[in-house]
């Protein structure tokens, strides 16, 4: 899927690299309910109002944690 943020979240900072938060964004402007990124300065924004922002390995826990239901 190709997103475009709009201006009304484009321009927002989030993260303490200015440079991350295109991948924010991105996530937010897709309507996503997981990131997943290894990079310090995204999973520590964890949680970004609905957006939740997951190392690789907490991704996996979750995801076998569903399939387990």
């Amino acid at each position: 899927i190709w997103v475009v943020a709009p201006a009304t979240i484009a321009e927002r900072g989030f993260s303490r690299d200015p440079k991350d938060d295109a991948f924010i964004h991105a996530a937010i402007a897709a309507g996503a309910s997981r990131l997943v990124t290894g990079d310090d300065d995204l999973l520590c924004l964890h949680p970004l109002g609905d957006l939740h922002i997951l190392s690789p390995r907490d991704a996996l826990e979750e995801l076998r944690h569903l399939e387990s239901l």
